[in-house]
């Protein structure tokens, strides 16, 4: 996983193969948490996707976080400072 530096990377299983990471990239200026998954253990992954609006560099998101119930639903979590809105 290639995070932003400083920024944490949350990863969850659902203990039948499938696995979930979402973590804090972006380059220059451009900030946002992204997701990819696994559906074979982690041998491969799809490619990073969004899941947040973009950050300025004013802003950051860190520690993120990632669960499942092991039923199909998966929920993320991370924390933002340095934006007011």
């Amino acid at each position: 996983l290639s995070t932003v530096r400083g920024q944490s990377a949350g990863v969850a299983t659902d203990d039948a193969g499938n696995w979930v990471a979402v973590w804090g990239a972006g380059t220059g200026i451009v900030r946002t948490a992204v997701v990819s998954r696994s559906t074979d253990d982690g041998r491969t992954w799809t490619s990073a996707v969004s899941i947040a609006p973009e950050l300025s560099s004013v802003s950051t998101n860190n520690r993120h976080s990632v669960a499942t119930d092991k039923s199909g639903v998966w929920m993320t979590g991370w924390h933002t400072i340095g934006q007011d809105k």
